[in-house]
């Protein structure tokens, strides 16, 4: 499904295009994305440890209490996740809704912003949780300009 964007008519009414997402270049788009997303962040954690010295600790397995340094495999791993999510969830926008693109954006405006919380909840330190909040800006942007720009239906 797609949805409406307002444009003229020769009447000088309002009509409407609709928003289309193409399901096909979605699919590369996904993994491109992810890709993308891990490599800038993992430019980031990679001069934020070893240029600046910023130490950021991760749970030692899920729901520990027990924190050690996050391996660059975490930060790999943490953007490839989403961006996979966020091709999931924008097809099924697509079929569902009709402004499926504005739709999507919302939500990942609101799951960005979520996204903020958890490294306050982290034993760690003020250079810490800037990097990570800078990494989730980055993903964020990353993931959703990508689906959003490549995955439309020409």
């Amino acid at each position: 499904m797609s949805a409406p964007f307002p444009s003229s008519s020769s009447k000088g009414e309002e009509s409407y295009q609709r928003e289309s997402i193409d399901i096909r270049r979605l699919l590369w788009a996904g993994p491109l994305a992810a890709i993308i997303a891990a490599g800038a962040n993992l430019v980031v954690y990679l001069v934020a440890q070893g240029l600046l010295g910023v130490v950021l600790l991760a749970p030692a397995q899920p729901g520990a209490a027990e924190f050690v340094p996050m391996p660059a495999t975490a930060v790999i791993i943490m953007s490839i996740i989403p961006a996979l999510g966020a091709t999931l969830l924008l097809a099924i926008l697509s079929k569902v809704v009709a402004r499926p693109i504005r739709t999507f954006w919302i939500i990942a405006a609101v799951v960005l912003l979520l996204s903020f919380i958890t490294p306050f909840s982290l034993p760690i330190t003020w250079d810490a949780i800037i990097t990570l909040e800078l990494m989730h800006v980055i993903a964020a942007l990353v993931i959703v300009g990508i689906l959003t720009t490549v995955g439309r239906k020409r």
